[in-house]
């Protein structure tokens, strides 16, 4: 049977809370050819692991709940509080003076545990955020409504990486979206199917972080907050109907 990925938290995070952790676990059985992909923040998880320890332990015992923690959610490296249930660890980056020092750590962190790295470069909605982010602001263009890193530098920066360890992938390095790239089947060791879900537990809730340049946080206003919770869904990216000319 095809195993479709499942992105758990798109728009609202996953946050490990006992309650989360019951209702994902019964989602597990009630569709097991469904791939969960827990794609969470490394703050929620080192928050509520030392409080739900056993729980979460037991959770990612199923061999379809992978887990994967954005160790750079404020664009620094955070460790996680243990390396343990942790099957990727997501590097969201942007170029500055500092992006050498945090990629170090990262891949530090990655080669210690035995972990794949997803390197996401981050987009940018808001110039403000950009210019006080960004330095090497000529790597960047604008494909709306987003200021992207060009896939140029996104090759080259995802090329040297490679050569500093051999378990990092990228993330859309097109700019087409999710079926122009499948990595997030290749890093879960999934056979690639013509399939992305997402699903946003009621759960969880909203997400009690305000990290830079949120992609759920742009959605959420975009909607005006409103979120469909306990549903199967596909999105625009996931589609891979952007449409967009790659530059």
């Amino acid at each position: 049977m095809n195993n479709v990925l499942v992105r758990v938290g798109t728009l609202n995070n996953f946050n490990f809370t006992s309650t989360e952790v019951n209702h994902l676990n019964l989602l597990s059985k009630i569709y097991p050819n469904k791939i969960f992909f827990v794609w969470s923040n490394v703050k929620s998880y080192n928050k509520m692991y030392k409080k739900n320890k056993k729980e979460i332990d037991n959770l990612f015992k199923n061999s379809n709940i992978k887990l994967g923690l954005t160790v750079t959610p404020n664009l620094e490296f955070i460790k996680p509080v243990t390396s343990k249930n942790i099957d990727n660890i997501i590097y969201k980056f942007v170029l500055n003076n500092k992006t050498n020092y945090t990629r170090n750590k990262v891949i530090e962190y990655a080669k210690k545990h035995d972990l794949n790295v997803l390197l996401i470069p981050l987009r940018f909605k808001k110039t403000e955020n950009f210019n006080k982010y960004v330095s090497d602001t000529d790597k960047y263009v604008y494909i709306k409504p987003y200021i992207k890193l060009s896939k140029h530098a996104f090759v080259e920066f995802a090329y040297y990486t490679k050569q500093m360890y051999n378990k990092v992938y990228t993330c859309d390095l097109l700019h087409l979206g999710c079926t122009s790239c499948y990595n997030c089947y290749r890093i879960n060791n999934i056979s690639v199917v013509r399939n992305f879900e997402s699903i946003n537990l009621s759960t969880s809730g909203k997400c009690p972080y305000n990290c830079i340049e949120c992609y759920a946080k742009h959605c959420l206003d975009r909607t005006q907050g409103k979120i469909r919770y306990d549903i199967f869904t596909i999105n625009t990216k996931m589609k891979g109907n952007q449409h967009v000319k790659s530059k």
